[in-house]
């Protein structure tokens, strides 16, 4: 695939359960991702992406979220630790630092 931006109409299938970009040259996810109530699974390994929408944390069945050498990626929203839901997540040659 070549997913470079993510269209807004996807936030528009509320029962979306999974969204595995990984491997995509996408540079960005829409701001209404909180949308999408029932999404349980991100994969964006090996993404460009350079930042995640804030709204990601908005989403409350969110559990797993695989950010693997996303190498662009600096930080994470820290709204979506508050309060944390993750089961897993994964960081695994990213650019993220603790800080």
């Amino acid at each position: 695939n070549e997913i470079i931006r993510l269209p807004e109409e996807v936030c528009e299938l509320p029962k979306l359960r999974s969204l595995f970009l990984n491997a995509n040259p996408l540079e960005a996810l829409p701001k209404n991702m909180h949308q999408l109530s029932e999404l349980r699974q991100v994969n964006l390994s090996y993404c460009p992406i350079e930042q995640l929408p804030k709204t990601l944390a908005l989403i409350k069945k969110l559990s797993f979220l695989a950010l693997s050498y996303t190498k662009k990626l600096k930080r994470l929203p820290k709204e979506l630790f508050q309060p944390l839901r993750l089961n897993y997540l994964s960081l695994e040659g990213s650019a993220i630092t603790r800080q």
